[in-house]
């Protein structure tokens, strides 16, 4: 399933999937112990938090799809029986949970800090996700419905700019003034070797030697570093 709610629903949810029950509903299910006490993962050990998200999952309708900007039922065989999609998706389009998602108000960037801390448990990436500067970067990447995309995720890194977003990121900042320096190099005809580096941006770089000097190589190849 595809739309203009669904895409905004994909961007402000960290969840990878939905439509399950309320999670301190399964809880009081799962570890008697919360009836009719304050539920919070916080108290929760390892073992029972893998036991609470898998029940979240088992239970789940849909599924996010990042890649394709799109919910698919959890059940979806890929196979489409109407027009284009298949019979398990067609049943999650009039599911009451989806549409109320879809349709609530994709909240204010500075309210992003808000989520909940499960929704970043053992995984990198949606820890850096956390940035919604970032994360509006993110899902430009991964959106294939725009073949201009790869002006637009330029124009949206200099607009962050403009706003401050990198005001307190010096060694970002240092990266890409190194990479424009080597673009105007290029343009010139000239070699790179008297590109300067900034304090930061050197100072990140001797760290990330000092780490794996691999790290530096293929950095360095791949980022003008």
């Amino acid at each position: 399933l595809r739309s203009e709610q669904i895409s905004s629903y994909i961007k402000r949810t960290p969840a990878q999937f939905g439509g399950s029950r309320r999670i301190e509903n399964i809880a009081c299910e799962l570890f008697p112990r919360f009836l009719g006490k304050s539920f919070s993962r916080k108290k929760l050990n390892f073992e029972e938090k893998r036991k609470l998200n898998r029940t979240l999952y088992a239970e789940s309708v849909w599924q996010i799809d990042r890649s394709c900007n799109s919910v698919r039922s959890k059940t979806c065989n890929g196979y489409a029986e109407h027009g284009n999609i298949c019979n398990e998706c067609c049943y999650i389009r009039s599911d009451k949970r989806l549409c109320t998602n879809i349709t609530k108000r994709v909240p204010s960037p500075e309210n992003v800090k808000f989520t909940p801390k499960y929704y970043w448990e053992d995984n990198a990436l949606k820890e850096h996700l956390k940035n919604n500067h970032l994360r509006d970067i993110w899902n430009l990447l991964n959106d294939d419905s725009d073949c201009n995309n790869g002006s637009k995720i330029w124009i949206t890194l200099a607009d962050k700019a403009l706003q401050g977003a990198f005001d307190y990121k010096p060694i970002f900042v240092g990266l890409c003034e190194v990479m424009n320096d080597a673009a105007e190099q290029k343009i010139k005809n000239k070699g790179k070797q008297n590109i300067k580096y900034s304090e930061e941006f050197t100072n990140f770089l001797v760290i990330l030697g000092g780490f794996s000097t691999r790290a530096l190589d293929l950095f360095r190849q791949n980022l003008e570093g």
